[in-house]
């Protein structure tokens, strides 16, 4: 039987944080997670599958709202 491995929590914007580091260590623990998981052996499309419901609602809006100059950048998870 696989191991499960618990994602993060979503990443939480605004508040009284600094938004560049808490999404630094939050990249920390999903980059991890998708190591212990054996995510991270998988292709750019699910990567991003795998990150964008984890970024939170916030995240997602941004990320819905980005120009692609090149469409396949869109599944690269860097």
């Amino acid at each position: 039987m696989a191991q499960e491995f618990k994602a993060p929590e979503s990443l939480i914007f605004g508040g009284n944080t600094n938004l560049s580091e808490d999404y630094r260590r939050w990249q920390q623990k999903f980059d991890y997670y998708l190591l212990a998981s054996g995510k991270s052996e998988k292709d750019g499309k699910v990567k991003v599958a795998v990150f964008l419901p984890h970024i939170g609602d916030k995240g997602m809006d941004i990320f819905n709202n980005f120009t692609w100059v090149n469409e396949e950048d869109q599944h690269d998870i860097s």
